[in-house]
This record gives C-alpha cells, sequence and structure tokens, in this order.
C-alpha cells in the first residue's frame, strides 16, 4: 500500500486478495469480510485470521476469533 493511497491501495488489494483465496477453504466468507474492510489494518487482520485458520493453527484463531467475536469464517 506505500505506493498509493490508502484508500486506494485498499480497493485494489481487494481484488488480489480475492484472486489469491479463490478455491480455499471457505474463501467465499472470506472474501465477503475482505470486500468490507475499509483500511489496509483491517484487511492485513482478516488476511491474518484467514491464513491462520487455513493452516490449522487452531490456538491463535481462537485468540482472534474471540477478540473479534466472529462466529463463522
Amino acid at each position: 500500500f506505500i505506493h498509493y493511497w490508502e484508500e486506494t491501495g485498499v480497493k485494489m488489494a481487494k481484488k488480489h486478495v480475492g484472486w489469491y483465496s479463490k478455491g480455499l477453504n471457505d474463501s467465499a466468507d472470506f472474501r465477503v469480510r475482505i470486500n468490507q474492510a475499509e483500511t489496509a489494518q483491517t484487511m492485513k487482520m482478516l488476511i491474518d485470521i484467514y491464513y491462520n485458520n487455513l493452516l490449522n493453527l487452531p490456538i491463535m484463531w481462537k485468540i482472534f476469533k474471540k477478540c473479534l467475536n466472529l462466529q463463522r469464517f
């Protein structure tokens, strides 16, 4: 996002994140959440949560899920 204003960078990143996650487990829910994100910080947090869960790191996932009060990802 360094080369762009945050708003433009976030919009561009949404497209790429969508492409990279396509076909992965629960990626449709993930893409919905990413597309609702408005800041780079929120996107990074969602990406970290999704890929930690995807890589089956249950302890970190439980912590993030509890912090964000997410029902399903």
